[in-house]
């Protein structure tokens, strides 16, 4: 790994000049590398293009407001929906704007309890996909497009997209005359996208100041034009990196509730970004605090404070990082930060922080099974039989299988090595039940084997820390929980449904883990996942002796 002694050294200078000079080398030599990531990063001079973004989404406002929408959904994945999700948790709804939802699973219950909510004849559609091939926002746009067709004379009026220029995405919302098109620049990645249409648009949407975003924005760029010693970027990547050397690589977040939901956008971008190659930060969100004997040596803190928030607690004798949010728009210019210090971590660590290498796995699976559903109406055959409890399984071949779950489990927690973590995968709703299950699932885990303990909605996860499972430090290892479905949803023009989709999805997942070695048990819970999810945390405690 590249080292510089301190932020002093004239390399930290000569880095910085060498980014804001768009130059290639700092993370590859290889020719074809250098040409992919020279069209990856217009999110250093997004600053220049602010100016041109405003007018075209002023004049969409306006005409938002002509029309009366209440309602406003953001169907995408990972880079095109995290930010947006972030800033509707963190303003929620307000007065005179619609009330915004983000809808970035294929789980037919959320599918049908954000649908409830909808008042179908004013709500506005964010069909948000780079590529323009994302199977989640494209299969949601089939099915609410069916919806608002029934309803009205002219559904393209309802759809707004948000793509690259001439994907497939582009050429339907000119074909079908989308209320608005909004192409961004080509050379900015997804989970670089925070500051560009990706994340003003739905902003705007919901309300939000775009021009004081802009504004701090502008005011972290700057900074981050300094030299090292006065540039946030430079002494976060500093901090980072130097934890790294010593072989703390969990990089745990301490953050204020009123501003957690950044956490997960820079989960996204840690982990897609570094975790490849066998190498890579792993980015821990959302576990609660702990007793310091509870932490490995592997562990390293960053704490964001909003408005110098008192009640966040530390931890003793671990390193920290400190930031402080006064304001809630500052967070636009922590975009940046994050987007920065990400690439200069990436180039110590010696990877590509552009590309997600480990990601088309997990979809060429997907994709496979789907087929192969279509073909003789069966996606898997693996899990075995229920059991006396209801629940059905399947463990990769590197755990001792047999038809009692708890000897799975037991085999799956016994060998759990210093530096290794855990990480929960819910292909389940967005419930708070599931959430609160999930945190004790972390708390259970982290003081039996103190290890580091992870937590992601499936398929959000896939398009976020995906990549990191499978490319990243071969030092995790997963349980993966889907579940029986009465009301699967169709896709209209598709010969499955959502719920066929999302089990696709986990079973895909499964089969990638399991291709690079890691240990990982898929259970499959009762339609009453609920009592199901219960009996599986009793499961894992008897296992741990709690």
């Amino acid at each position: 790994m590249k080292s510089f002694m301190n932020l002093e050294d004239s390399k930290w200078t000569e880095l910085i000049d060498r980014l804001w000079k768009k130059d290639v080398t700092i993370w590859s030599n290889d020719e074809n590398v250098k040409k992919t990531i020279a069209n990856r990063l217009g999110w250093l001079d997004i600053h220049l293009k602010f100016e041109s973004f405003k007018k075209p989404i002023f004049d969409f406002l306006k005409k938002l407001k002509e029309k009366g929408v209440t309602d406003a959904v953001l169907l995408g994945m990972g880079g095109s929906s995290l930010c947006p999700y972030m800033w509707s948790k963190i303003f929620g709804h307000l007065p005179k704007y619609p009330t915004f939802y983000v809808l970035d699973t294929t789980d037919p219950s959320e599918i049908k309890k954000i649908e409830s909510k909808l008042n179908l004849d004013t709500t506005l559609f964010i069909v948000a996909s780079k590529s323009g091939t994302t199977i989640e926002p494209n299969s949601l746009y089939k099915y609410f497009y069916n919806l608002v067709s029934k309803r009205s004379k002219h559904p393209n009026n309802h759809f707004v997209a948000i793509t690259d220029e001439g994907t497939p995405l582009a050429r339907l919302a000119i074909d079908e005359n989308f209320l608005a098109l909004f192409i961004n620049p080509k050379d900015i990645g997804g989970r670089y996208s925070a500051l560009s249409f990706f994340g003003l648009v739905p902003a705007t949407v919901m309300g939000i100041e775009v021009e004081v975003m802009i504004k701090n924005a502008k005011i972290m760029i700057e900074k981050c034009k300094r030299e090292a010693k006065e540039n946030p970027a430079a002494k976060l990547a500093f901090f980072i990196t130097e934890n790294l050397k010593k072989g703390r690589d969990k990089f745990t977040f301490l953050i204020s509730e009123k501003i957690f939901p950044f956490a997960l956008w820079v989960e996204q971008l840690l982990a897609e970004s570094t975790g490849k190659d066998g190498k890579g930060v792993i980015p821990v969100v959302g576990e609660p605090l702990g007793h310091p004997y509870e932490y490995g040596d592997d562990r390293f803190f960053i704490k964001i404070s909003y408005n110098n928030d008192q009640t966040l607690k530390s931890v003793d004798n671990f390193p920290i990082f400190s930031i402080n949010i006064k304001e809630i728009y500052e967070l636009a210019g922590e975009f940046f930060r994050w987007e920065m210090a990400t690439a200069m971590i990436s180039h110590f660590i010696g990877i590509n922080p552009f590309d997600e290498p480990n990601v088309i796995e997990s979809k060429k699976n997907t994709s496979m099974l789907l087929e192969r559903f279509k073909k003789n109406g069966k996606i898997d055959e693996t899990l075995g039989e229920k059991d006396d409890e209801g629940f059905r399984f399947v463990a990769s071949s590197n755990i001792d299988l047999s038809k009692d779950l708890k000897i799975a489990l037991k085999s799956f927690f016994s060998d759990i090595k210093k530096g290794d973590y855990v990480g929960l995968l819910a292909y389940l709703p967005y419930e708070e039940k599931i959430e609160t299950g999930a945190i004790q699932f972390r708390e259970i885990v982290r003081k039996k084997k103190h290890c580091a303990t992870v937590f992601g909605f499936g398929p959000r996860y896939l398009h976020s820390t995906g990549q990191q499972h499978k490319g990243g430090p071969p030092t995790g290892r997963f349980i993966i929980l889907t579940r029986e479905e009465k009301n699967m949803v169709e896709i209209p023009k598709e010969d499955f449904s959502f719920w066929h989709l999302q089990f696709a999805q986990a079973v895909g997942d499964f089969r990638a883990l399991e291709a690079k070695g890691r240990k990982v048990i898929h259970i499959h819970l009762p339609v009453n996942f609920f009592q199901g999810f219960e009996l599986f945390l009793e499961k894992v405690k008897e296992v741990l002796e709690i």
